[in-house]
């Protein structure tokens, strides 16, 4: 299932393999402290935390 999909049959009360996970925002403070403990710096660009994309350019596009 792609984002699309599963974003579309969330909003209409449909079927989905798994919520849409979505982070926007972290704590600076808990960044550090994660970071102290292990996390990667990388770890937005490796998608540690299985998050789907972020749609940033407006509700009107197509992310197919």
């Amino acid at each position: 299932m792609t984002y699309r999909e599963r974003r579309e049959a969330v909003c209409t009360f449909g079927t989905v393999d798994h919520f849409p996970r979505q982070e926007f925002y972290f704590w600076p403070e808990t960044l550090e402290r994660w970071q102290g403990e292990g996390l990667p710096e990388d770890w937005a660009e490796t998608n540690l935390f299985g998050f789907d994309p972020v749609d940033v350019r407006g509700p009107n596009v197509d992310l197919g």
